[in-house]
């Protein structure tokens, strides 16, 4: 009884099926057919992602001889250990074997190279490159790189003024590979010291505001980009003079006018006492309720030197009407005592009551007649100022808020008007207890 040779199957081989046959020459003996077969082992595909699961595939021999034994070849790919973000080199073998006669052994090895780590509080100021590769000893195997490049930001210098308030950017970096972790850091700009009322004045005040964008980005099949934009804003101030004391420049007898519906360079119109349009109320009781008498709230009111007593100007609507605009283009115009003077400031009193009622910005213009004909007229009037009252953050009820001074003022008028072009909110029109002009 004759067995043929199986014939040795390489790692990877096709299925292969050998017939062994046993016969014999005794008459009317049969013959008896065993076939052997050698299972494929599962091919691993290049560009295969090793390191998501272990894979075991198990190539079997054997035989349908009575008391053949099986031949069992294990052949196994490792998990690869997880690159942590910032880890140190770390390099994993994966080996493919058999037990096969004179099968051999395959290696492979995979090396993920060390990035950089970012330490929190780490200065920016340089451009750093990192690169992640990935590779393979496998036949046709091909190589993976990844470049994550953190751009340089515009540097602060040291000692720069910063903006007007506290900024906190927040940078981080993050990749997509397995078990990656974030890399943050926070860039913190100081808040300046506020220039107090008093202090040395300023001739003028530039700010600049820079954008700085860092961005970091991979090479990396469907990675993505991240990007953190840096703000900084720089003042600079040039030093003028102190403005030392000042001299309010009217009286309580000055002569004054209330007006209305009346806007820069243009014609004034008059206002009056009554409880409409255009109307400023009367010692008398108040039209809403008779029960409640009102005090006399003429313009000549902001003069006294006495916060209890206010100008109301209902503006244009009525007394029992309500808007957020209803006193804009309200105002008043006067010929101080003290003529042909340089005004240097202006100071508003709040009312005692209604805040909604506050003016927070006006135009201020100046003239030299003083004739009460020419000055109802816009052609006699020049523009000096038009921002805020000082009044932008409510002082409180009866009070002083902000002196507002005027840095360009430098040529002398004999009359003065000044119209409000905003209130603080919803009123029946816009109301305060003194306005101060100083020289």
């Amino acid at each position: 009884m004759t067995a043929s040779t199986p014939v040795a199957v390489a790692a990877g081989a096709t299925t292969t099926r050998t017939t062994i046959t046993t016969f014999s020459a005794l008459q009317n003996s049969t013959s008896i057919t065993s076939t052997m077969t050698v299972s494929k082992p599962t091919a691993i595909a290049v560009g295969t992602t090793l390191g998501t699961t272990t894979t075991t595939t198990t190539i079997t021999i054997f035989s349908t001889l009575q008391n053949s034994t099986f031949a069992t070849s294990t052949m196994t790919v490792g998990k690869p250990t997880a690159v942590a973000a910032g880890a140190t080199t770390t390099r994993t073998t994966i080996t493919i074997f058999s037990a096969l006669r004179n099968s051999t052994s395959i290696t492979s090895t995979m090396t993920v190279s060390k990035p950089t780590a970012i330490a929190i509080g780490t200065t920016l100021g340089t451009t750093t490159t990192t690169t992640i590769t990935t590779f393979s000893a496998l036949q046709n195997s091909t190589s993976i790189t990844s470049t994550m490049t953190v751009s340089k930001p515009t540097a602060i210098a040291v000692g720069t003024t910063l903006g007007t308030m506290t900024t906190t950017t927040t940078i981080t970096i993050f990749s997509t590979l397995q078990n990656s972790t974030f890399a943050t850091g926070t860039i913190t700009a100081s808040t300046p010291v506020t220039i107090a009322v008093g202090t040395t004045l300023a001739t003028t005040t530039t700010t600049t505001t820079t954008t700085t964008t860092i961005t970091i980005f991979s090479t990396l099949q469907n990675s993505t980009l991240a990007t953190s934009t840096v703000t900084t804003s720089t003042s600079t101030t040039v030093a003028g003079t102190t403005l030392g004391a000042v001299t309010r420049i009217t009286q309580a007898s000055d002569p004054i006018f209330g007006i209305c519906s009346t806007s820069v360079g243009g014609d004034s119109q008059p206002a009056s006492y009554g409880y409409g349009q255009c109307n400023y109320p009367p010692a008398s009781t108040n039209v809403s309720d008779p029960s409640i008498p009102t005090d006399d709230e003429s313009p000549m009111q902001i003069l006294d030197s006495n916060f209890t007593t206010q100008y109301h100007n209902y503006g244009n609507n009525l007394e029992t009407a309500s808007s957020p605009n209803q006193g804009d283009t309200t105002g008043f115009y006067i010929i101080p005592s003290q003529t042909s003077t340089v005004l240097r400031a202006i100071q508003f009193g709040t009312a005692r009551d209604f805040p909604e009622g506050d003016p927070l910005s006006i135009t201020l213009e100046g003239s030299n007649s003083t004739n009460t004909t020419e000055l109802i007229l816009g052609r006699y009037w020049t523009l000096m100022y038009s921002g805020v009252t000082g009044l932008t953050t409510d002082p409180g009820r009866s009070v002083y808020g902000d002196l507002i001074t005027l840095s360009n003022s430098t040529v002398p008028y004999n009359s003065y008007r000044v119209l409000i072009t905003a209130q603080r909110g919803v009123s029946n029109g816009v109301q305060y207890s003194e306005v101060a002009l100083y020289r």
